[in-house]
């Protein structure tokens, strides 16, 4: 377990470049998610957030449980339904990059974000918390245009969307992080104030959603489906190369 930013950083780092050796996309999340936490780390030291220290802790409990996630699959040990969905998906080549992605953030914000808020805070104490958690929006928001760019260099295809304008990568993201962080906020509110045994109830019902949704990015249906197939041909294979990408 980690107990400071910088050490999240370093070991989402090295698992994404282990990740890189062994040409496992589970590379693509962990680069995704060491970007994204630098660009946290970077605004609690300028002073962005109204409790700096605060927000490190719930960065921190936010990374370990999707370390405790990894130690749990690796382990062969019982996780949650989305993580399995997820890591099992990364065993297959017929998913894009975007949408490994969008599986991690479906499993890792809708699933984990609103537990580590509720672990790090009373529930007297959680209305304060709320406008340097939805600040974060602001930042990872900041961050879509370098993500489009290092996706369109790993597919063609979103690529030549962006060149007629649809921006269809940036707008998947953006919806999907917005939307992903609302719910997260949603949940914190409920699990607040919950007893530990209703905590544990409320977290199965709410896993169920979340594996529902994950199947939805896996099975997106027939014509979503088509059109993965045709941007998965012109996608790079090179999964080493990919995560390379973007980690930048």
């Amino acid at each position: 377990m980690e107990t400071t930013i910088d050490g999240v950083i370093l070991r989402l780092e090295q698992g994404a470049r282990e990740a890189q050796q062994r040409g496992s996309r589970g590379g693509y999340f962990a680069a995704l998610y060491a970007q994204m936490t630098r660009a946290i780390r970077d605004n609690i030291q300028a002073g962005t957030f109204d409790d700096g220290p605060r927000m490190e802790r719930l960065d921190v409990a936010f990374a370990n449980r999707y370390f405790a996630a990894l130690d749990a699959a690796r382990s062969e040990v019982p996780l949650a339904q989305s993580w399995r969905d997820t890591f099992a998906a990364e065993k297959s080549d017929q998913h894009l990059v975007m949408q490994h992605l969008l599986l991690g953030i479906n499993a890792h914000i809708n699933f984990d974000l609103g537990v580590a808020t509720a672990e790090i805070t009373r529930a007297e104490d959680l209305a304060s918390l709320e406008d340097d958690f939805m600040r974060v929006n602001a930042i990872l928001s900041d961050l879509i245009d370098e993500i489009q760019k290092r996706i369109n260099t790993i597919s063609c295809g979103f690529r030549l969307i962006d060149l007629i304008g649809a921006r269809l990568d940036e707008a998947v993201f953006q919806f999907s992080l917005r939307k992903s962080r609302d719910w997260a906020w949603q949940v914190s509110q409920e699990l607040v104030v919950l007893a530990p045994p209703e905590r544990a109830l409320k977290l199965t019902h709410i896993d169920g959603l979340i594996a529902k949704l994950g199947q939805k990015i896996v099975h997106p249906g027939l014509f979503a489906g088509g059109a993965i197939f045709l941007l998965r041909l012109v996608e790079k294979k090179n999964v080493a190369r990919n995560i390379e990408i973007l980690l930048g």
